[in-house]
């Protein structure tokens, strides 16, 4: 049941919490809203999805994962291009970066409910093995 809560907290809650929030950000800088695709969702949800289960059965490789993928996402210019003449391309980087973290931060808090033990590992990871 902890693990259906879990996937539950990172996909469903996640998907809202990173809407909410980049939403919020984009207006309280003035930048205009983009049209939400069903691919930004799908994105979420694998995204989410695949953090969720790094941490709980391979929580050595989440941090070159969450890297990897954020710095594809950041190559491909996965929400950054400006909706009109009049955004500035780097605030809206910022709020991808932003989006980016709370999605990740959302999938974590999902497997610390599955398995909270599993936070205690990341203070004897060592980056270099």
């Amino acid at each position: 049941m902890k693990l259906l809560a879990a996937y539950f907290v990172s996909i469903v809650v996640g998907h809202f919490l990173c809407l909410l929030a980049t939403r919020l950000l984009r207006r309280s800088m003035g930048i205009s809203e983009t049209k939400h695709s069903i691919i930004n969702t799908w994105l979420g949800v694998i995204e989410r999805a695949t953090a969720t289960t790094l941490y709980l059965f391979a929580p050595s490789i989440l941090a070159v994962y969450i890297g990897g993928w954020t710095a594809l996402k950041f190559a491909a210019g996965w929400n950054t291009k400006p909706a009109n003449d009049l955004d500035n391309p780097s605030e809206r980087r910022y709020v991808f970066l932003v989006g980016c973290s709370i999605s990740f931060a959302v999938a974590i808090a999902g497997g610390i409910i599955a398995n909270p033990n599993i936070i205690k590992m990341f203070a004897t990871i060592s980056p270099i093995q």
